[in-house]
């Protein structure tokens, strides 16, 4: 096993550790959409889908831009913090929208350059 994935392995096993160690998660939080079962999880995500899919065009485009808004807010109070922040949205924004199979799915040759930016970035956090 190379260092690299060595590296990896003992970063998971570190981060299963604090899991491990927080106090139990109820099965479901209410709005901030975090579960103790996948099942559950995934139900609740097919059914705000449908619901999200109902609103208005206006709405739906609020709802991203406003999470946009969010995250990078959030990334911002994490790089500040020293916490690596890897970009995807922004790496990827420049391939749309020929870079699309369909209305959400990308091409195979942006999937790949995907994997390596974000593969990249792994490699530059560990050697730091």
């Amino acid at each position: 096993m190379d260092n690299l994935e060595q590296s990896i392995r003992q970063l998971v096993s570190d981060a299963l550790k604090d899991i491990n160690n927080q106090p139990e998660i109820p099965a479901s939080t209410g709005n901030l959409g975090v579960f103790s079962d996948i099942n559950d999880a995934v139900l609740a995500a097919e059914i705000a889908f449908k619901e999200y899919i109902e609103l208005p065009l206006d709405t739906r485009i609020k709802i991203i831009a406003n999470i946009r808004k969010v995250s990078h807010e959030q990334n911002k109070i994490m790089s500040k913090k020293g916490v690596p922040v890897i970009d995807l949205y922004t790496f990827t924004k420049k391939f749309t929208p020929n870079g699309y199979i369909d209305h959400v799915h990308y091409r195979g040759n942006v999937r790949q350059q995907q994997a390596d930016f974000i593969s990249g970035n792994i490699v530059i956090i560990l050697n730091k």
